[in-house]
C-alpha cells in the first residue's frame, strides 16, 4: 500500500515520465523525486505540492 499519490504522467511541473527514486527529507518537510525521462529532480511539499525543478 501506500501513504498518499501525487502527480501526473507527463513533463510539466509536477508531472512524470518515468520516476525513479525518492528521497524524503523530513527535517525541512520535502520530497524528491527523481524522472529519468524527463532528466530532472522536482521538489516537493510534504503535501505534494510542486516547489521547483531542475535537471
Amino acid at each position: 500500500g501506500y501513504l498518499m499519490k501525487f502527480g501526473s504522467r507527463g513533463n510539466g511541473e509536477g508531472q512524470f515520465n518515468a520516476p525513479w527514486g525518492i528521497a524524503v527529507d523530513r527535517v525541512r518537510g520535502y520530497v524528491y523525486v527523481v524522472d529519468s525521462a524527463n532528466f530532472r529532480v522536482q521538489k516537493f511539499d510534504m503535501a505534494g505540492e510542486f516547489i521547483m525543478a531542475w535537471g
